[in-house]
């Protein structure tokens, strides 16, 4: 049986042989063969860092916009320049970058919620965040903060 394929013709959940060449040259950031390089990387394993994503719980649209802002951090941030061949595999380091991009994501969008949840709390919102919550539903924000960050 043949594994279903994405709008891209690549098998879902599964990630391109690596092409150190392609990724050396998409990491020179100089050119258009340097351009040409980072669109075909990013068109290679976009779909299967978002069925990662995927796998690990996040619903379609979370993970479309997490996959789409790793990629913007990516090429922002020149991360392909630290991808070096003799560090292992070219999968494991963008699967290590996207847990920690995921990671700290997940931080900034509960520190964020706690923000609001804090001027609830000092009445600068007239009783309720941006999403409706009152601030007895918004303690238990804090509680999960705490166990995440092991207080």
């Amino acid at each position: 049986m043949t594994e279903p394929l994405d709008p891209h013709g690549t098998p879902t959940g599964s990630f391109p042989t690596t092409r150190w060449s392609l990724i050396l040259g998409a990491g020179d950031h100089a050119g258009p063969a340097a351009r040409e390089a980072l669109a075909t990387l990013c068109q290679a394993y976009w779909y299967p860092l978002y069925g990662y994503l995927r796998g690990r719980g996040h619903d379609v649209s979370d993970a479309e916009d997490l996959t789409q802002a790793f990629f913007a951090q990516l090429l922002e941030k020149k991360v392909l320049r630290h991808a070096d061949p003799s560090r292992g595999r070219f999968r494991s380091f963008l699967l290590t970058s996207l847990k920690n991009f995921s990671a700290n994501e997940r931080d900034r969008q509960l520190a964020k919620a706690l923000v609001e949840c804090d001027a609830i709390a000092v009445g600068e919102t007239g009783g309720m965040d941006r999403v409706g919550r009152t601030g007895a539903q918004c303690g238990g924000l804090g509680l999960i903060a705490r166990i995440e960050a092991g207080v």
